[in-house]
């Protein structure tokens, strides 16, 4: 590619770059925005969930026991793996409410949450630290989010803090917000995945279930109603036999929903100016950019070629610098997320490229007007007197 205009061309590569640029963070930053928005102020619980009482009934065990205790046990583990199994395949948020589990070196039993499924994050505000992506912690689970109160069960090993949970590590990724004087009381969530049969969720899930002790199952989400989901793990439950599973509670805000959809329309119009703006700028570059070059186009129709050809072969010259300004703003965009620590998921990653080339084809059809005009108006005795 020759540059015959370096002035315009750099003008045009740094315009449009950063009009991309603009947009694509702009929209991340509208995003993150209507999601703080969203956020409840009453964080004792997602906006919108369903807990639910789950016990087991032993009919056809006679009661409980076989006649032989270490088979008896053995059935309910694999009973329990079942269950936690159908709690894994949920698509939205679910866990296990505040099961008493061994912590710390000592074993001191404490109400945990077990989260075992969604890539909604945790409805508590976080002090310190992060939450974890969800397939950074589908894996292999072992991490841990905890209150102030509970930073006296963590350890330091191996330059990490952890928490011990039924005598397993689970890595502390962040501490919850307080908002009382005193550090709050102890909270403990953590990010579970099956991984043997016998560890102590299993077996905490199998004494329940052979004592007839009821569990509780949240089902829960601030961006969405979740009573289907819901429904059909109860239905999917029941199907599979001597499971008894009745609704607790049923949280439901309707005008929290209202709100939503105000939000989102306010989202919706602060993109659309975001991106008219920067389409418009992209405009009047390009039209400064083939402006600048009217001398060429004079010389091209000069010399016999017709608007056709002329359009054809300033476009591929559009296209080209449009390549580059693309391949600026991915760099830009990779420089601005390792200095501001930023992480994407890979599904983020792929609505920012699916974005980006949409604006790449948006520019290109905003484009191609001024230049058929200038095209179209191009004179060659009018040009070649300078007017």
């Amino acid at each position: 590619m020759k540059i015959r205009d370096k002035e315009a061309f750099l003008l045009f590569v740094a315009g449009l770059s950063l009009s991309f640029f603009i947009v694509i963070n702009g929209a991340h930053l509208i995003n993150a925005w209507f999601t703080q928005l969203l956020k409840s102020q009453d964080e004792s619980g997602y906006r919108n969930s369903v807990l639910l009482e789950v016990t087991r009934e032993h009919k056809e065990e006679g009661s409980g026991i076989t006649g032989d205790i270490v088979t008896d046990y053995q059935l309910q583990l694999e009973k329990a793996s079942e269950f936690l199994e159908l709690l894994v395949a949920q698509e939205v948020t679910t866990y296990i409410k505040n099961i008493a589990l061994p912590v710390g070196a000592a074993a001191e039993e404490i109400g945990v949450d077990v989260i075992v499924s969604g890539r909604e994050e945790w409805y508590r505000t976080l002090q310190s630290g992060r939450y974890p992506y969800a397939p950074e912690w589908q894996k292999t689970g072992k991490l841990a989010v905890i209150s102030q109160a509970a930073e006296k069960y963590v350890e330091v090993i191996d330059g990490q803090k952890v928490i011990k949970i039924g005598g397993e590590n689970y890595q502390v990724m962040g501490v919850f917000e307080h908002y009382q004087v005193s550090e709050g009381n102890i909270e403990i969530s953590i990010y579970y995945v099956p991984t043997q049969k016998d560890d102590i969720l299993h077996q905490k899930l199998a004494d329940a279930f052979r004592g007839g002790y009821e569990r509780w199952i949240c089902f829960g989400s601030n961006t969405g109603d979740v009573a289907e989901a819901a429904k059909a793990f109860m239905t999917e439950l029941e199907s599979a036999g001597g499971y008894s599973v009745s609704v607790s509670e049923y949280n439901y805000d309707e005008a929290n929903f209202i709100i939503e959809q105000f939000y989102a329309r306010i989202k919706g119009v602060v993109f659309l100016v975001l991106f008219f703006v920067s389409l418009i700028n992209c405009r009047e570059i390009t039209e400064l950019w083939i402006t600048r070059k009217k001398m060429d186009l004079v010389i091209l129709k000069t010399f016999g070629m017709n608007n056709r050809q002329i359009i054809l072969r300033v476009l591929a010259e559009l296209v080209q610098m449009l390549v580059i300004s693309l391949v600026a703003v991915v760099c830009m965009d990779g420089v601005y997320r390792l200095f501001s620590r930023t992480h994407m998921e890979p599904g983020s990653l792929l609505r920012s490229f699916l974005l980006l080339l949409g604006a790449f084809l948006i520019v290109i059809g905003a484009s191609i007007i001024p230049i058929v005009q200038q095209v179209c108006r191009c004179v060659p005795a009018q040009g070649l007197r300078g007017e």
